[in-house]
């Protein structure tokens, strides 16, 4: 069989059933590419496909997307071992 992340296994299922999300809340949302999902995996489209079909909203994009993502510090184990590089890394992310 093949090998999927559960971005694509849950969005696949979600595309095969009458779902329709309501569009009720201004909310915006936007989707970070970790850097394992996408560079390693070349798992980009599921997880922007899947919040769209769930939110019922168009996902916003980082500056730096897909490919060209920028670290966000919280994966890998990096915080654990670079704690102060990675607080940077995510404050950075997160005041874009």
């Amino acid at each position: 069989g093949k090998v999927v992340s559960l971005f694509e296994y849950v969005a696949d299922l979600i595309r095969k059933v009458p779902y329709k999300a309501k569009k009720e809340s201004s909310e915006r949302y936007i989707y970070h590419d970790a850097c394992y999902m996408g560079r390693y995996l070349g798992v980009y489209e599921e997880p922007r496909q899947l919040l769209e079909m769930l939110t019922g909203h168009e996902v916003e994009e980082f500056s730096c997307n897909r490919k060209n993502s920028v670290c966000s510090g919280a994966g890998g184990g990096y915080a654990l071992h670079s704690p102060e590089p990675a607080k940077k890394l995510a404050l950075d992310k997160v005041e874009e």
